[in-house]
């Protein structure tokens, strides 16, 4: 229906013709809203009451250089990206309805995009500082992305912090593209409806940037990628996917430890996918040594006052505020006893077991529509072992770390993810839903005031249900909205 390749080199032209634009008139347009409004104009950036115009060009010139190497990775990447479509075409045309779902997806990506710039201003010591924990004072949990991002700044001279948005970006990016394409896969999105709006699949970090931003968006951006190659491709080319990532995911665990929870989706994937075969399932048994000892080198090497220290040291003058008092790197030195502390204070004072009780409810209450998919599950014995196990491994996290809300938006995400790996052309024609959307159909085919009634009834429970409640990153927050989140 939609001409793909078309429209793609035109957004690339229209990007293009932008970014030159910007790149020759910015700082002129900057002095003239700077003259018109300059109060207004500070607010923009951390609310100070003067900023001279140096500043701004400063931070105007940087974000034009991470848009300039955005779009060389765009334009470099879009050959891959036609083709993705082109097989997407192939397997099943494009639709009106996708282009909704993308114009939804796009907005929120782009909020995204925004929010992470936002971030990087603040220079934030969670959002940012997770990702420059590094080895300046030896082996340490969490070090290895850091690590990379210090060699990258004493080579080319750009600020960490840079390249930690730069990844965030890229990561939200493959996230949005093949979660969407998966639902797109599907026969109908009406059943998916609650999912798509949902405060915890692609809008939780809009929610609570505090629970977003962080480095199990490296998790979130691969497994989908992931999981639609698996229902891409034949059986020869899983395998040898499967087996890049398991050569990968070590990287993954170095970066961050609890990572390792969650491998055993993708190998309740590959389970689900393939045939069994002794020589390519004994070889990912290997290599998933190397993970475990990965995840063991972590856990193993915890992080004390002095490797804040240093840490801290080592990124001046760019480190995040209150490096060593606040945030991801000084929370290195924090014991086990200290995390079982705050979870027990969770429990006891903040409700945890009702604000996550009733979230888990209410998210899945949005999974109730496609109750039927869980059969997949049910029926293959092995990949719900995986699947199971890495449910039971996520319960020491909940005693040790109040980030509850976290560690439910990876799992209902991958569970979503797991569901969509059988496009179904088969939805029960009995089904609740199946009956509910052919009742509606014919009630809003009728024109009438009935069907505009019933029309805005269901938009307005749609908004109730995207907008009223969210799963807070970590207890301290209430789940109900009292106001729009951004």
């Amino acid at each position: 229906m939609f001409n793909l390749s078309r429209n793609h080199y035109l957004l690339l032209l229209v990007m293009w013709s932008g970014l030159i634009l910007a790149w020759l008139f910015g700082h002129e347009i900057i002095k003239a809203i700077y003259d018109g409004n300059a109060f207004v104009f500070n607010r923009l950036i951390q609310g100070q009451s003067h900023i001279t115009f140096e500043e701004y060009y400063a931070l105007y010139d940087t974000f034009i250089r991470l848009a300039l190497t955005l779009a060389i990775l765009l334009t470099l990447g879009s050959p891959i990206l036609n083709w993705i479509f082109k097989v997407e075409n192939r397997i099943k045309p494009f639709r009106l309805t996708d282009l909704y779902l993308f114009i939804y997806i796009s907005l929120l990506c782009l909020i995204t995009f925004y929010l992470g710039m936002q971030g990087y201003i603040d220079n934030n010591n969670w959002r940012i500082g997770d990702w420059l924990i590094n080895y300046q004072a030896g082996f340490v949990r969490r070090g290895l992305l850091g690590e990379a991002y210090l060699w990258l700044w004493k080579t080319t001279a750009t600020e960490p912090a840079i390249y930690v948005l730069l990844t965030q970006i890229v990561c939200y990016f493959s996230f949005f593209l093949f979660l969407g394409l998966l639902l797109r896969r599907q026969e109908s999105l009406l059943p998916f409806i609650l999912l798509i709006v949902s405060p915890f699949i692609f809008a939780f970090h809009l929610h609570d940037l505090q629970g977003g931003f962080r480095k199990e968006i490296l998790y979130l951006a691969l497994f989908p990628l992931f999981t639609w190659i698996s229902i891409t491709v034949s059986q020869s080319a899983i395998r040898s996917t499967t087996v890049l990532i398991m050569l990968v995911y070590p990287v993954l665990i170095l970066s961050h430890e609890m990572l390792a929870v969650f491998l055993p989706y993708f190998l309740s994937v590959y389970i689900a996918k393939t045939d069994r075969s002794l020589k390519p399932d004994l070889l990912i048994g290997v290599l998933l040594v190397i993970s475990i000892a990965a995840f063991y080198a972590a856990i193993t090497h915890a992080g004390n006052n002095q490797h804040v220290e240093i840490i801290c040291d080592s990124l001046n003058p760019h480190a995040v505020h209150h490096c060593k008092t606040e945030g991801a790197i000084s929370a290195l030195a924090r014991s086990t006893e200290y995390g079982l502390n705050a979870v027990r204070d969770g429990i006891q004072n903040q409700g945890y077991f009702y604000k996550y009780g009733t979230c888990l409810l209410l998210a899945l209450l949005a999974f109730v529509p496609i109750f039927n998919r869980f059969q997949f599950i049910k029926h293959n014995w092995l990949a719900s072992l995986f699947i199971m196990s890495s449910i039971l491994g996520t319960i020491p996290l909940f005693i040790v770390a109040i980030d509850w809300g976290r560690f439910l938006h990876i799992h209902l995400v991958s569970l979503l993810v797991l569901l969509l790996i059988n496009p179904a052309t088969d939805e029960n024609p009995r089904g609740l839903i199946a009956r509910a959307g052919g009742y509606i159909d014919g009630v809003i085919s009728k024109g009438n005031i009935s069907s505009l009634i019933l029309y805005l009834g269901i938009i307005s429970l749609l908004i109730l249900y995207a907008l009223s409640w969210h799963i807070p990153h970590t207890g301290m927050d209430e789940i109900w909205l009292h106001h729009l989140p951004l």
